[in-house]
């Protein structure tokens, strides 16, 4: 399963010391729209995140973690 991590949207806002202000407008986004992206309330559309890549120069997988499920397996046998 993978997972987007919406936590990382306000971590590399903050490393490169911009505002939600400062970096909805390098985006030409609104600073509401990044608060939910940020919180998690709504994930980005694709094109979304690869403006933010591209803005941050960061790999779209930054955003994306591979979560591995166990699954456990039986025969039916003891």
């Amino acid at each position: 399963m993978v997972e987007f991590r919406f936590q990382r949207i306000k971590e590399l806002r903050e490393a490169n010391g911009m505002t939600l202000e400062e970096m909805a407008g390098k985006m030409g986004k609104q600073k509401q729209q990044l608060g939910i992206w940020e919180n998690g309330i709504n994930s980005p559309t694709i094109d979304n995140l690869l403006v933010i890549c591209n803005t941050f120069d960061v790999d779209p997988s930054f955003f994306f973690d591979v979560v591995s499920t166990l699954v456990e397996e039986t025969d039916g046998s003891k």
